[in-house]
């Protein structure tokens, strides 16, 4: 019970104090103290220092002795873990710029890795691509795309390509896409009927990596990237 508050508490001030560092509340090169910190908050030096440590180990704050604690500017902090892109999407601002950026990787990736799919991938890989595609493609047309089952499929689909291309770098990078995913339909910008000639070239990509067509792969998950990217700078959904 205590410990479990404990860390509940320690949770929402990492929450809060990144929050506010990610959309500039707490500007770059500020300083703080412990004991502002605990006033601010109502916490225990115990779960300052806590938070500080975790912040710190994504480049967002440095403890400086006779300094205090500063806020490091966002060339140092760690843009591609999970807590960051999650409190950066919490300003409209920072949300747009953030998946335009976050785009711009997946056209340089994506394609690439859905080549190398279709030239590595297993038989038994590329029939569950094609089921995910479809069921993509029938939850859409059904108005659902804006919903978590949507949300799974699109995800699981994505995450297959990049797990087929046996690239250990991009799969690693690759996890950023699921993330993508995951925060377009937080924030409502996954439309609940989506662009039909997405849904297609989902269809297209899988036919393609199952025929081990590589070209085909690379152009169908380009549509889709770029497709992405003009709805992301329109404002849609």
């Amino acid at each position: 019970g205590r410990a479990g508050a404990v860390d509940r508490q320690h949770g929402a001030v990492i929450d809060e104090l990144g929050r506010q560092i990610a959309t500039g509340r707490r500007p770059a090169d500020s300083i703080m103290t412990v004991a502002g910190l605990e006033a601010d908050f109502g916490v225990s030096r115990t779960v300052v220092r806590e938070v500080v440590k975790v912040l710190e180990s994504l480049g967002m704050l440095r403890l400086k002795r006779r300094v205090g604690i500063t806020v490091q500017p966002r060339s140092a902090w760690h843009m591609l873990d999970p807590r960051v892109i999650r409190w950066r999407m919490s300003d409209p601002r920072e949300r747009r710029a953030h998946f335009l950026a976050m785009n711009e990787l997946r056209r340089g990736l994506e394609p690439e890795a859905a080549r190398l799919a279709a030239r590595r991938g297993s038989p038994s890989q590329a029939a569950r691509l094609a089921d995910l595609a479809g069921r993509m493609r029938s939850l859409g047309g059904a108005g659902r795309g804006a919903t978590r089952e949507f949300l799974q499929a699109d995800t699981d689909f994505h995450e297959l390509v990049i797990a087929m291309c046996g690239n250990e770098i991009i799969l690693q990078l690759g996890s950023l896409i699921g993330s993508l995913l995951v925060e377009r339909t937080h924030w409502a910008m996954q439309p609940d009927y989506p662009d039909e000639r997405a849904m297609d070239a989902h269809i297209r990509m899988a036919c393609a990596i199952r025929n081990h067509d590589e070209e085909a792969a690379w152009r169908a998950s380009s549509y889709i990237v770029n497709q992405a990217d003009e709805e992301i700078r329109l404002g849609r959904p």
